[in-house]
């Protein structure tokens, strides 16, 4: 079974692919599996807004719906988040910027800046006091 969501944060380079063996990342040129076999109980796969130059793979739990973490496509590399964030999976939730930050809306309805590494930087809004 195949099931494709459209690649349009990629800029058509990748695309997000369901199997019967989990999600997989295929890479548009070769079309060889970049990413995954990412199993239905791992949580929601979607992919992260932003500049196109980065692919960003978001991962939620299915309970609530919070991103556990993020992977970079292009380097395979995870990226954690805390938990204590919150941060909302779904598509737009989070955008990669394109100087390797990210925006991420958390459940709280905060705007939050991460760092590269998924860190918490600062809270962008509301303004902090």
């Amino acid at each position: 079974t195949l099931n494709a969501e459209f690649p349009i944060p990629t800029g058509g380079r990748y695309y997000l692919v369901g199997t019967s063996k989990g999600s997989v990342v295929l890479e548009a040129g070769t079309w060889r599996t970049v990413a995954g076999p990412f199993a239905k109980d791992d949580g929601y796969h979607s992919w992260c807004v932003g500049s196109d130059a980065r692919a960003i793979l978001s991962v939620s739990k299915r309970l609530d719906n919070t991103i556990t973490k993020l992977i970079d496509v292009a380097s395979n590399r995870e990226i954690e988040l805390d938990s204590a964030l919150a941060v909302l999976g779904g598509y737009g939730s989070v955008s990669a910027l394109a100087d390797g930050r990210l925006v991420a809306r958390s459940g709280s309805h905060d705007v939050l800046l991460l760092a590269a590494d998924g860190k918490f930087i600062r809270r962008l809004f509301p303004p902090e006091e």
